[in-house]
Protein backbone atom coordinates (compact mmCIF):
# COMPACT_ATOMS: atom_id res chain seq x y z
CA UNK A 1 0.00 0.00 0.00
CA UNK A 2 2.95 2.34 1.17
CA UNK A 3 4.49 1.56 -2.61
CA UNK A 4 1.29 2.84 -4.44
CA UNK A 5 0.79 5.69 -2.27
CA UNK A 6 4.15 6.87 -3.22
CA UNK A 7 3.90 6.44 -6.43
CA UNK A 8 0.60 8.10 -6.90
CA UNK A 9 2.13 11.09 -4.79
CA UNK A 10 5.43 11.02 -7.61
CA UNK A 11 3.17 10.88 -10.36
CA UNK A 12 1.19 14.10 -8.76
CA UNK A 13 4.66 15.44 -8.17
CA UNK A 14 5.63 15.25 -11.70
CA UNK A 15 2.41 15.97 -13.36
CA UNK A 16 2.51 19.46 -11.47
CA UNK A 17 5.83 20.42 -12.27
CA UNK A 18 5.56 19.54 -16.02
CA UNK A 19 2.07 21.40 -16.07
CA UNK A 20 3.84 24.39 -14.43
CA UNK A 21 6.70 24.64 -16.74
CA UNK A 22 5.94 27.07 -19.72
CA UNK A 23 8.38 26.56 -22.46
CA UNK A 24 8.96 29.45 -24.83
CA UNK A 25 10.03 28.71 -28.54
CA UNK A 26 10.25 31.60 -31.35
CA UNK A 27 8.65 31.82 -34.52
CA UNK A 28 11.55 33.52 -36.21
CA UNK A 29 13.22 30.63 -38.24
CA UNK A 30 16.15 31.07 -39.71
CA UNK A 31 16.69 34.76 -39.25
CA UNK A 32 17.77 33.27 -34.83
CA UNK A 33 20.84 32.78 -34.29
CA UNK A 34 24.17 34.87 -34.11
CA UNK A 35 25.14 36.88 -37.46
CA UNK A 36 28.59 38.04 -38.38
CA UNK A 37 28.41 41.32 -40.47
CA UNK A 38 30.98 40.15 -43.25
CA UNK A 39 30.68 42.87 -45.99
CA UNK A 40 28.66 46.09 -46.87
CA UNK A 41 28.04 46.96 -50.43
CA UNK A 42 27.11 51.14 -50.91
CA UNK A 43 24.57 50.45 -53.62
CA UNK A 44 24.94 54.14 -55.43
CA UNK A 45 28.90 54.22 -55.89
CA UNK A 46 29.51 50.16 -55.95
CA UNK A 47 31.89 50.71 -52.90
CA UNK A 48 32.48 47.79 -50.86
CA UNK A 49 33.20 47.58 -47.45
CA UNK A 50 34.69 43.93 -46.26
CA UNK A 51 33.96 43.50 -42.71
CA UNK A 52 35.49 39.75 -42.39
CA UNK A 53 38.10 41.14 -39.61
CA UNK A 54 35.60 43.01 -37.69
CA UNK A 55 33.77 41.78 -34.63
CA UNK A 56 29.97 43.15 -35.89
CA UNK A 57 27.41 40.95 -34.85
CA UNK A 58 23.76 40.70 -34.59
CA UNK A 59 21.97 38.16 -32.63
CA UNK A 60 18.19 37.59 -33.08
CA UNK A 61 16.67 35.55 -29.95
CA UNK A 62 12.78 35.75 -29.36
CA UNK A 63 11.39 39.26 -30.05
CA UNK A 64 14.56 41.22 -29.79
CA UNK A 65 17.94 41.90 -32.01
CA UNK A 66 21.16 43.02 -30.84
CA UNK A 67 23.99 44.69 -32.39
CA UNK A 68 27.27 44.90 -31.17
CA UNK A 69 31.28 45.04 -32.37
CA UNK A 70 32.40 42.35 -29.97
CA UNK A 71 36.33 43.43 -30.39
CA UNK A 72 35.35 46.41 -28.51
CA UNK A 73 34.86 45.84 -25.16
CA UNK A 74 34.05 49.61 -24.33
CA UNK A 75 31.10 49.46 -26.70
CA UNK A 76 27.63 49.10 -25.84
CA UNK A 77 25.29 46.18 -26.87
CA UNK A 78 22.02 48.17 -28.85
CA UNK A 79 18.88 46.55 -28.35
CA UNK A 80 16.09 46.14 -31.28
CA UNK A 81 12.31 45.29 -31.50
CA UNK A 82 12.21 43.77 -34.93
CA UNK A 83 9.48 42.22 -37.30
CA UNK A 84 10.31 39.57 -39.92
CA UNK A 85 7.52 39.06 -42.47
CA UNK A 86 6.71 39.14 -45.55
CA UNK A 87 10.39 39.10 -46.91
CA UNK A 88 11.11 42.06 -44.62
CA UNK A 89 12.86 43.22 -41.24
CA UNK A 90 12.16 45.99 -39.45
CA UNK A 91 14.11 46.97 -36.68
CA UNK A 92 12.88 49.81 -34.72
CA UNK A 93 13.12 51.06 -30.80
CA UNK A 94 16.95 51.06 -30.55
CA UNK A 95 18.52 51.45 -27.07
CA UNK A 96 21.18 51.50 -25.55
CA UNK A 97 21.83 47.95 -22.95
CA UNK A 98 22.42 48.80 -19.67
CA UNK A 99 22.49 46.20 -17.47
CA UNK A 100 22.58 47.77 -13.87
CA UNK A 101 20.74 51.08 -15.18
CA UNK A 102 17.90 50.31 -17.52
CA UNK A 103 18.43 50.20 -21.06
CA UNK A 104 18.54 54.01 -22.54
CA UNK A 105 16.37 54.97 -25.64
CA UNK A 106 18.80 56.13 -28.98
CA UNK A 107 17.81 58.99 -30.67
CA UNK A 108 20.88 59.82 -32.55
CA UNK A 109 21.33 57.31 -36.03
CA UNK A 110 25.22 57.72 -35.67
CA UNK A 111 25.18 54.84 -33.13
CA UNK A 112 23.73 52.78 -35.36
CA UNK A 113 25.10 53.65 -38.72
CA UNK A 114 28.69 51.27 -37.97
CA UNK A 115 26.42 48.22 -38.02
CA UNK A 116 24.50 48.79 -41.04
CA UNK A 117 21.81 50.65 -39.91
CA UNK A 118 20.98 54.22 -41.22
CA UNK A 119 17.54 54.93 -39.47
CA UNK A 120 16.20 54.78 -36.07
CA UNK A 121 13.13 52.69 -37.71
CA UNK A 122 14.83 50.68 -40.42
CA UNK A 123 13.33 48.07 -42.77
CA UNK A 124 15.58 45.83 -44.93
CA UNK A 125 14.46 43.73 -47.73
CA UNK A 126 15.46 40.14 -47.18
CA UNK A 127 17.10 38.79 -50.21
CA UNK A 128 18.60 35.78 -49.10
CA UNK A 129 18.20 33.91 -45.60
CA UNK A 130 19.29 30.26 -45.20
CA UNK A 131 20.90 27.97 -42.31
CA UNK A 132 24.01 29.80 -42.91
CA UNK A 133 23.93 33.46 -44.91
CA UNK A 134 21.54 36.22 -44.40
CA UNK A 135 21.53 39.38 -47.04
CA UNK A 136 19.99 42.42 -46.21
CA UNK A 137 19.62 45.42 -48.55
CA UNK A 138 17.90 49.14 -48.08
CA UNK A 139 17.99 51.50 -51.00
CA UNK A 140 21.57 52.38 -50.00
CA UNK A 141 22.95 49.63 -48.78
CA UNK A 142 23.14 45.84 -48.63
CA UNK A 143 24.60 43.77 -45.64
CA UNK A 144 26.04 40.28 -46.12
CA UNK A 145 26.35 37.87 -42.75
CA UNK A 146 27.71 34.56 -41.48
CA UNK A 147 26.28 32.85 -39.09
CA UNK A 148 28.07 31.46 -36.22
Amino acid sequence: MKKIVSICTLYFVLCTLLYSCKLETSDNGRLDGFWKLTRVDTLATGGVLDLTESGIFWSVQMNLLSVKDKYKTDEREILFRFNHEGGKLTLSEPREGHQYTGDKEIDDVKKLQPFGINQLTETFTVEGLNSSHMYLSTSQLRLSFTKF
